[in-house]
């Protein structure tokens, strides 16, 4: 099962109006929805690292984390939300199995 990913303007719209959640490793900005199902949108800025690989790489597992996360714990979300997950400098000291 593929994540709906969010469009650029969209994503700046919840950016300037989401209310937000903050971990130790993430930023979660969200906003309700008028589509039937969840959409997601994620951001790794380069304070994470330089390269593009590496920031490439932290936002394959996430949205691995999440695309698990929805198939094991559907009843999780029950709204329909437009979520961003932005990474904190943390998340490159963690690995994979603590997400």
């Amino acid at each position: 099962m593929k994540l709906p990913t969010l469009k650029n303007l969209r994503i700046k719209s919840i950016l300037k109006n989401g209310k937000s959640l903050k971990t130790k490793n993430f930023i979660f900005l969200y906003l309700p929805s008028n589509e039937k199902h969840l959409r997601f949108g994620f951001i790794v800025s380069k304070k994470i690292s330089k390269r593009a690989v590496d920031r490439n790489r932290v936002k394959r597992i996430i949205k691995e984390a999440f695309r698990l996360l929805l198939k094991e714990r559907k009843d999780l979300f029950y709204k329909p939300v437009d979520i961003v997950v932005i990474a904190n400098k943390t998340l490159m000291k963690k690995k994979v199995m603590i997400l």
